[in-house]
Order: C-alpha cells, then structure tokens, then sequence
C-alpha cells in the first residue's frame, strides 16, 4: 500500500475507532518528519487532507488541523492546493 493511500484510510480508521483517533491525528499532521522526498510529501499531503474530512467533526485539535490545511494553500502540488481550498470551504 502506498503512502498517500494509507494516509487517505487512515481517516475511515479515525471513523471507527475513536481511541485511535488522536494518535492518527498526530501521525498525519507530522508527515513533515518523514523520510519522503519534499515533492512527495506535497502529494501525500492531499490525502492527509482528505482523511482529515472522514472525521473531522470528531477531531478535538481542529485548530491545528485547520492551520496545517491552511498552509497547503502555498503547496507545490496543484492537487494538494485544490483539496485544502475544498477542505476550508466546508
């Protein structure tokens, strides 16, 4: 399984499992410190977004979700630009 795709399950996982569910929250919001190429990390930063949106009504540190989202708004990648625009409109 790639990267972008376990970060975009990882949000059905939050979903169900709410004892998980700030230890995924922290493990997406730091895909900073992971050894992935910068280019990459832009890519996979699209998903985190996307499993962010599966449970964020449950999420209780919105605050730092919506500041990582935000700066996704300068990303690199186009796609990872789209999905935070969509993500903050909601």
């Amino acid at each position: 399984m790639t990267v972008s795709h376990l970060a975009a399950n990882l949000g059905k996982i939050a979903k169900v499992k709410p004892d998980l569910r700030k230890k995924i929250t922290n493990m997406l919001l730091n895909i900073d410190k992971t050894h992935h190429e910068s280019g990459r990390k832009d890519l996979i930063k699209a998903s985190v977004i996307e499993s962010f949106s599966e449970y964020y009504n449950e999420i209780k540190n919105k605050e730092e979700v919506i500041k990582f989202v935000e700066t996704q708004l300068n990303s690199k990648s186009p796609k990872t630009r789209k999905v935070a625009e969509n993500f903050l409109k909601l």
